[in-house]
């Protein structure tokens, strides 16, 4: 599986680091929580954090993708979304809080084991105001 962020250029390096670093709060929050998948249990290679990409030119945001997750039952991709929602507006927060308006689009792309079915789960883009 991997997690990847995507956002700005100009995005403080705080907050492109903590991005990241997420492997740890990403393997209990969403993995265990939401994937029922037991802590400890993927290799490097299974399971990773991708360096974070950048855009120029546009304003605030961060698309979060995760892929490579097959579908099984007791997965629950919409309480996924939801952790990963809350953990990127935390980053936000403390590591970007000049940043008037950020837009937040969360993809996660799932597959099942033979193949056959794949399909994407994402949020609605949002945005969060942190001058509020």
């Amino acid at each position: 599986m991997k997690f990847k962020g995507v956002t700005n250029r100009e995005a403080p390096q705080e907050l492109v680091d903590a991005l990241n670093l997420l492997r740890d709060r990403l393997e209990v929050e969403v993995l265990e929580d939401c994937f029922q998948i037991k802590p400890g249990t993927f290799g490097p290679a299974e399971f990773y954090v991708q360096e974070t990409d950048f855009a120029h030119g546009h304003r605030p945001f961060i698309n979060y993708n995760l892929s490579g997750i097959t579908l099984r039952e007791g997965r629950n991709f919409e309480r996924a979304l939801e952790v990963l929602s809350s953990i990127l507006s935390e980053l936000l927060a403390e590591h970007w809080p000049e940043a008037p308006k950020v837009q937040i689009l969360i993809v996660i792309a799932v597959s099942s084991g033979d193949g056959r079915v794949s399909k994407l789960i994402e949020s609605e883009a949002f945005e969060i105001d942190l001058a509020e």
